[in-house]
């Protein structure tokens, strides 16, 4: 399930000979949910990936342990420990985790597709690589 949830990116690790990672995944229909713990890494969609194929979604990470910086759309936003994340998969993006004083990421992701959200494009757009802080307000309310 997770190979055909998640769309088309390239992923490099110093982490090569060693290189141990897990997913979990829950369906639920059109929405797809994953727990996954991974070493550090730098991820990457490029324009010639979206043209082959964009299943058009939205994922809204929450960094569980470690930290992420994504780049995309000239925005740069970095993620720590409970923080969340909205990104597109219609857009060009880089991601770069780090463990930190573990061996290991983790995050949650919920996949959601980008016409399943009632929001207007723009408004959506507006959101898109814009940190949640997950200690207070609607941040923790979706960490918990």
């Amino acid at each position: 399930m997770v190979s055909q949830a998640h769309f088309r990116t390239t992923m490099a690790s110093d982490h090569l000979d060693d290189f141990l990672a897990g997913s979990q995944a829950l369906n639920l229909g059109d929405i797809q949910t994953f727990a996954q713990s991974y070493p550090p890494m730098h991820a990457r969609r490029t324009p010639a990936m979206i043209r082959q194929s964009d299943p058009e979604l939205c994922q809204l990470w929450l960094t569980v342990r470690g930290a992420v910086a994504f780049s995309q759309s000239g925005r740069h936003v970095d993620v720590g420990k409970g923080d969340l994340v909205l990104y597109d998969s219609s857009r060009p993006r880089q991601a770069w985790t780090a463990a930190h004083d573990h061996p290991d990421v983790s995050s949650l992701i919920v996949q959601i597709p980008r016409a399943g959200l009632p929001l207007h494009s723009n408004t959506l757009d507006r959101l898109t690589l814009t940190r949640i802080l997950g200690q207070t307000g609607i941040g923790a309310l979706f960490r918990h």
